[in-house]
Parts: C-alpha cells; sequence; structure tokens
C-alpha cells in the first residue's frame, strides 16, 4: 500500500503499545476540551460583573480627559497673561536656504574583462537557487500540515461503539485541496505540488468572486484518483475561513457531507470544475460496517476497487503528525479481521473483551 506509507512506530511500541497511547491522546483531547470550556466561562463570568456599560466608562473617560487638559493649560495661561504674550506676538524663525547644486555623474569606465554572458549565468543561477528555497519551504510548510496514519496492530475494546470505518479506493495518492484567491492547489501529503486548477469549491474559482471574497479559503483531506478525475474527500480541515480541526471525527464527517452537497457544481465534472470531490461514506465499525466497507460487490455503487479500510475514533481531533485514533488496515488483514470477529468462539464476547491481534489472529497479521 504505496499510497498509504506511515511512520513506523515498532520503536515506540516497545515503550508504548497503541491502546496506552490511545488513551493518553484521547485524555489530553478531553483536559483540552475542559480548558477551553472553564475559559470561556470565566469570559462570560467576568464581561456579567462589569456594572457600567461601555458608553457610561467612554464618558467618565472623556470627562477625566477634559478636567487633566485644564490643569494643564491653566498655569501656562496664566504666566502668558502675566508677561503679555500672545499666540501671535511670537515670530517664527525662517531656517536658512541651503544652495541646491546638482548633482555629478561620471561616465561609467569599460572594463576590457566584463563578461556579458557570465554576468546573465550567474543571475540565473542565483534565481534559480531562489525559487528551489522557496520550492523547499513551501514543500516542508505543507507537509507538516497533514495527518498521518498508523497500521491497525490491535483491536481496540471499543471497535464496534467508538469507531469508524471508512473504505480506501486503489491507486490514489492522499493530498491536501486548498481553495482560495480564485484558484485551487492540490498538494501531495510530502508538500509537493499536485496541480492547480479552478474548482467550484469556495474561494477556489474567480468566476465566484461575487458569491465568495477573496479572503475566503477552504481546506480539505482527499484521495487524488487521476485516471477519474477524482478527488475522494475523507475529512474537512478549512470551510470559507472556518476552521474545524478543534471539533470531533463524528461532526467533521457530518459537516463535510452537507457542505459539498450545498456547493453546487463540486460533484460534476465542467468547465470550471475540471475535478470531481466525493465524499467517501463512513460506517459505524462493527462487523456489517467492516464488511460493507471491504466489500467488493458495491465497487459499481461507489464507482472505485478498495485497496483498505480506514479506522477512525469518534473523539478524534484532526491532528497534525502520526495518531494512533486513525489507523488503517489493507484488504487482505480486512478478512481476517472479519474472520476474527466472526470467530464462534468469541461470539459470546462483546467489543470490550477484545484483546490484541497479536493474542488472538495469526501472525501472518503483523506486521502489514
Amino acid at each position: 500500500m504505496e499510497s498509504y506509507k506511515s511512520t513506523n512506530v515498532e520503536g515506540e511500541g516497545k515503550k508504548l503499545d497503541q491502546q496506552k497511547r490511545r488513551k493518553k491522546l484521547l485524555k489530553s483531547q478531553r483536559d483540552l476540551r475542559h480548558q477551553m470550556t472553564d475559559r470561556l466561562r470565566h469570559l462570560v463570568a467576568q464581561q456579567n460583573m462589569k456594572g457600567r456599560s461601555e458608553e457610561e466608562e467612554a464618558e467618565s473617560h472623556n470627562a477625566q480627559h477634559i478636567d487633566k487638559e485644564k490643569e494643564n493649560t491653566e498655569p501656562a495661561e496664566q504666566i502668558r497673561r502675566d508677561y503679555g504674550i500672545t499666540s501671535n506676538s511670537r515670530s517664527k524663525r525662517k531656517r536658512p536656504e541651503i544652495e541646491k547644486t546638482p548633482p555629478v555623474y561620471s561616465s561609467p569606465v569599460k572594463s576590457p574583462c566584463l563578461d556579458f554572458d557570465t554576468i546573465r549565468e550567474d543571475k540565473t543561477a542565483r534565481k534559480e537557487a531562489r525559487r528551489r528555497r522557496a520550492e523547499d519551504e513551501e514543500r516542508e510548510k505543507y507537509s507538516e500540515h497533514i495527518m498521518l496514519w498508523e497500521e491497525l496492530r490491535d483491536i481496540p475494546g471499543d471497535l464496534a461503539t467508538k469507531w469508524n470505518v471508512v473504505p480506501l479506493p486503489s491507486n490514489t495518492k492522499r493530498c491536501l485541496v486548498i481553495s482560495t484567491q480564485g484558484r485551487t492547489t492540490a498538494r501531495f501529503s510530502t508538500g509537493e505540488l499536485c496541480c492547480r486548477f479552478s474548482s467550484a469549491l469556495p474561494g477556489g474559482s474567480a468566476t465566484r468572486g461575487s458569491h465568495n471574497p477573496p479572503s475566503t479559503y477552504s481546506v480539505l483531506d482527499c484521495l487524488f484518483d487521476q485516471d477519474n478525475s477524482t478527488f475522494y474527500v475523507i475529512d474537512l480541515l478549512c470551510w470559507k475561513t472556518h476552521m474545524y480541526y478543534d471539533c470531533d471525527t463524528v461532526f467533521r464527517h457530518y459537516w463535510l457531507n452537507t457542505k459539498l452537497e450545498e456547493e453546487k457544481g463540486c460533484s460534476q465534472i465542467s468547465k470550471n470544475n475540471p475535478y470531481r470531490f466525493v465524499p467517501l461514506p463512513a460506517y459505524a465499525a462493527d462487523w456489517n460496517g467492516i464488511a460493507t466497507a471491504a466489500s467488493t460487490t458495491s465497487d459499481v455503487r461507489f464507482g472505485f476497487r478498495r485497496e483498505g479500510v480506514l479506522f477512525v475514533h469518534h473523539e478524534l481531533f484532526y491532528t497534525l503528525g502520526t495518531t494512533p485514533l486513525a489507523c488503517h488496515l489493507s484488504i487482505d488483514h480486512t478478512e481476517q479481521l472479519l474472520h476474527f470477529l466472526h470467530n464462534p468462539q468469541q461470539q459470546g464476547n462483546t467489543a470490550a473483551q477484545l484483546q490484541p491481534f497479536s493474542g488472538l489472529v495469526p501472525s501472518t497479521l503483523m506486521p502489514l
């Protein structure tokens, strides 16, 4: 699965397995949510404690300012009256005029050793070096703004209740799609430029400038299928300048489907929208949901063949970098997972009683 490479976590897994890292990450996200809520409550309480309105405060401030001005100007006016000085009696001193002399330009000296071809080559080389340096900076910047998936190495205890499963189409490449200032740009997960085009996304076309202001931008996490001219949308990061990094997975998936339905022309190929934007379906990660996501009989309905599935936790924020709350699995290993979940020996157990892969499935599942 070359399209879904993730960082190797074997060294880190020796210290903390995926279960412990998932619990740690969920705890930190919940603590962050509680801190944000407490901060908002504190701000509201401070606002309610103010007894005076803003207009009264402004009037009192202006009155104090006028009194201070009077106090500062009265002694000066008294001194002027005592000495008979008026504001018009002062004579302004004129600066002496300085005679301006025209600059003298010396004629350029032509050197017999001056090679204009060498100068042009040096300028071209410096310009090319600046361009490459700018491209490297852009590549590095965008490569750090995408969420990477881990390989699923153990079965979460709450897989059937707290996780979603998303089918992953084959022959695709992961990319970020950014639409702003009348242009849409797609970049691979490495930060390299994929393509630039006009789209029906907010801020992605110059012809929609009256509908969307120039400052509008949207960011989508997609899988690019060049053969079918389609971007399969996995996640929603920004939409019309509103950011959704700190929203959970359930809300982001719901908002993604809602907004793409509202924007007319995103799902169809046209002159102003050369690529389709199709949201990928999400199912509950129970046996039926995993079987539907990995099924090959529904290829006709969705228009793509499966290369694997993606498991995403309900409470996951969009985390930059690798996270154990988003794990992918190939089709072959997904069939092994379904066979394990459908094992008659484990039918009496609930999803919370499932153990890691290493103790319940063949060792061929590790590594992927």
